[in-house]
């Protein structure tokens, strides 16, 4: 099997688009890269119906409040393409996790209502679920469907391309087995989300053997780093849901 995959450029970010919260909230912005327990990682795409409004163009801003800090609408940060062929583009941003509410615009700072997303509320409810940004409108707002997130195995790894290091720590942070399997692989009831064919791809066993809040990583106690290979990850992956959840015969070069 070959785990060699043509994986994204590195994307410039900037601050973007967003609601004007109330001066005394704060609004110190997050890097969009480590994720550990106290971040969560939202992903975001477009339908293929959305080919108007700037919502076809691969950028989406996402403006969140509610938790520990929160943006404002006129400096929301603008998402990062994790995969460019999935839809019109399937993007992601880093969030504290006690965030209540997010919503997406397709235009910086944009006034008008047919840019902008309905609010969105936070849960452990769609803990594990993408947000599907759909022709739909509510009072002149654009619609989302929250659902998990089925993809191909070379889609997957555009994903585990942007898994960076959390350091110690985070085993059930939004970077973890559990979160990255639960919202792209299989659910915890066993239902498949990709499909068994693109599973095998990269695994000849299924993902049922669910070792919940285990760590990312190749020594069983923390993270990947970036630098480690897309290969290890799948095998790390792979192992932790299987047979050998300990990592205990996994030889790495």
């Amino acid at each position: 099997m070959n785990f060699k995959k043509t994986l994204l450029a590195t994307l410039t970010t900037f601050m973007v688009g967003g609601v004007v919260l109330s001066a005394n909230q704060n609004t110190s912005q997050f890097e969009a890269d480590a994720v550990g327990d106290n971040m969560r990682r939202i992903y975001v795409y477009p339908e293929f119906a959305m080919n108007k409004d700037s919502w076809d163009d691969d950028v989406l801003n996402i403006h969140y409040w509610g938790g520990t800090s929160s943006s404002t609408y006129s400096s929301a940060p603008q998402m990062i393409l994790a995969v460019d062929d999935y839809y019109f583009g399937l993007l992601y941003y880093d969030i504290p996790a006690d965030s209540t509410n997010f919503m997406i615009a397709s235009v910086q700072n944009t006034a008008n209502n047919w840019q902008k997303t309905v609010d969105i509320t936070l849960s452990n409810d769609n803990k594990f679920f993408g947000f599907k940004i759909i022709n739909q409108y509510i009072s002149g707002k654009v619609n989302v469907f929250q659902e998990n997130i089925g993809m191909t195995s070379d889609q997957f790894t555009g994903i585990l391309a942007k898994v960076s290091s959390c350091g110690n720590g985070y085993a059930s942070g939004y970077n973890s087995y559990e979160y990255l399997v639960r919202t792209f692989i299989v659910k915890a009831d066993g239902t498949n989300i990709m499909s068994i064919e693109n599973q095998n791809f990269f695994s000849t066993k299924t993902f049922a053997d669910m070792n919940e809040g285990a760590t990312f990583s190749i020594d069983g106690l923390n993270r990947t780093a970036n630098n480690t290979t897309i290969t290890q990850k799948l095998t790390v992956i792979q192992r932790q849901f299987n047979d050998n959840p300990d990592n205990t015969d996994i030889n790495y070069i």
